[in-house]
């Protein structure tokens, strides 16, 4: 049996063709994403708003969340922060542009469940906006490195 690195056309689909589907490996991915989320925002939070008032509450309390006070602001600050640490693990994890939209808004598909399970669902438009705006931070910025290190010159031995 011939194997598929040694015919032509295995080459090339492995390098420009469809991903063969995986679901353990799509499951991993997810569940890295997952747990990256809550690692970035609790460090985030950590540095925002201090190890004294960090809780499990914290992470899913929608009214924490707010424009109105200093704190809300500093809820808003992590979860900015988060999203952008989150859109550098996408490309390291997933590292496919075309994934990323799918995994980021899984991520904050998981994270919206858990907030609805541990404190009821959000009611706060600050919680939605926040959220909206840092899947789409995730989204985007994670496709973009994903773009621009799938576009990196390929070095070629002993030329230029």
């Amino acid at each position: 049996m011939e194997s598929q690195s040694a015919r032509p056309e295995g080459r090339l689909r492995s390098f420009f063709g469809r991903d063969s589907f995986d679901p353990l490996l799509t499951i991993g991915q997810m569940i890295t994403m997952q747990c990256l989320f809550y690692l970035s925002l609790a460090l985030t939070l950590e540095v925002l708003v201090g190890s004294e008032r960090l809780t499990v509450r914290s992470f899913f309390d929608s009214s924490l969340i707010t424009t109105s006070t200093t704190e809300g602001w500093r809820f808003i600050s992590a979860f900015a922060c988060a999203a952008v640490l989150d859109a550098c693990f996408l490309c390291v994890v997933v590292g496919r542009a075309k994934k990323c939209l799918d995994f980021a808004a899984t991520t904050y598909l998981v994270h919206f469940a858990s907030c609805c399970a541990v404190a009821g669902v959000p009611k706060g438009a600050g919680w939605w906006v926040t959220t909206g705006v840092a899947l789409s931070v995730t989204a985007i910025l994670g496709e973009y490195l994903c773009v621009s290190r799938e576009l990196r010159d390929i070095p070629v031995a002993g030329g230029r």
